[in-house]
């Protein structure tokens, strides 16, 4: 009664207060129960972590043993259905030699990378180049005595090339005045031998004029090169098995285009290291003979003053009687051309005084006036 007798602002304050007052009431009882069953949950996961734990350690302790057997079968489940074949891929492409387990063939156990065999010192590989010009007298027998030279250490001649800078031997009254003969020849001869075939040539009947030799270590770009080949007959073997357990055409095609990329690369490789042995095994002489009608002197000690001037003589009457000689030989050439023009000289000087005794010419007077005769010398006849 006390309450619906009161005034309506009083009434509405009234259920204001007890609406908050019921609510806080019905807060607190919600988060007194909120925090019971936080505390509920958090006991049983705190629970199932320990058991969890417990139970892990367990199956790590019974499975250990299992363990590569089982990594082994799940990588051949793997490339039976695909899902290993892109990593297989990628391992067969890298040529660095590291060995991977085979995807579906035995063990996971890595076999032992190929490393470089460190050279002895008696299994250098060196090779050895020579460059050597000979000057020679006759030229023929020269040339003939490198040939036997290199018959008889058992080498080869790669290339041999001859040439001959005078284009007037066809002249019948032609004689030499320098060597034109050049030959230049590559010669092959087994390193063994390849000191007693220098010595032959200088014995070969000329004079040396030049000789530089080089030796090039390649011992440690042949072994790269082994290494090299062995990782690519690695990959290839890998790559023939690969190509035999392919199961789909996409598999085959992949493979394939891997492995002729291989198979190149390694066909080079073999054909490089082909070519070391061969320049290891047989050293190289590239040879020049040049003809000569006198051999290039010999460097002595300086002339003296009175040396110089008797050569400066000597030399100068030299070049005279040659200038000489030289002239009357050329007028010798053109004799039978010179006898032609001045008997056509002759000839024309004849007829002109022929002429002339015909038809004379008046000459011009020196004084002036009319001239019976004109300036060719004709009479003008009366005016």
């Amino acid at each position: 009664k006390i309450f619906y007798q009161m005034q309506h602002p009083c009434r509405l304050t009234c259920i204001y207060g007890i609406r908050q007052i019921t609510l806080k009431l019905k807060g607190a009882f919600i988060m007194k129960k909120f925090k019971r069953i936080t505390a509920v949950l958090a006991c049983f996961i705190i629970l199932v972590l320990v058991i969890s734990a417990c139970g892990s350690e367990k199956s790590a302790s019974t499975s250990e043993s299992d363990f590569a057997t089982e990594e082994a079968a799940g990588a051949a489940d793997d490339y039976e259905y695909g899902n290993g074949y892109a990593a297989s891929m990628t391992q067969a492409k890298a040529y660095d030699g590291e060995e991977t387990a085979d995807t579906g063939l035995e063990s996971s156990t890595e076999p032992e990378q190929p490393e470089a065999v460190e050279p002895a010192e008696s299994n250098q590989k060196l090779v050895y180049t020579c460059w050597m010009t000979i000057q020679t007298l006759e030229f023929d027998k020269t040339q003939s005595s490198v040939k036997d030279a290199v018959k008889k250490v058992g080498g080869i001649i790669e290339s041999e090339s001859v040439t001959d800078s005078d284009y007037h031997w066809y002249y019948d009254s032609y004689y030499k005045k320098s060597g034109t003969l050049t030959s230049n020849l590559t010669v092959r001869v087994p390193s063994a031998k390849y000191e007693e075939f220098l010595t032959l040539l200088d014995g070969a009947g000329g004079k040396v004029t030049n000789k530089s030799q080089n030796v090039e270590n390649i011992t440690k770009r042949y072994n790269d090169q082994t290494v090299y080949i062995q990782s690519l007959e690695t990959q290839e073997k890998r790559l023939m098995e690969m190509m035999e357990k392919a199961e789909t055409v996409e598999e085959m095609i992949t493979v394939e285009a891997r492995l002729t990329e291989v198979q190149t690369e390694l066909n080079q490789a073999r054909s490089s290291l082909a070519n070391m042995d061969t320049d290891v095994k047989y050293s190289t002489v590239n040879l020049t003979l040049e003809e000569v009608v006198k051999y290039t002197d010999t460097p002595k000690t300086p002339l003296t003053f009175g040396e110089r001037v008797a050569d400066a003589f000597v030399e100068s009457w030299a070049n005279f009687v040659a200038m000489l000689q030289g002239i009357v030989i050329g007028l010798i050439y053109i004799l039978p051309t010179l006898l032609l023009v001045l008997a056509i000289l002759l000839v024309v000087f004849l007829i002109h005084r022929e002429y002339r005794k015909k038809h004379p010419r008046v000459k011009k007077e020196k004084a002036q006036g009319n001239q019976p005769y004109d300036n060719r010398g004709f009479f003008k006849g009366p005016a």
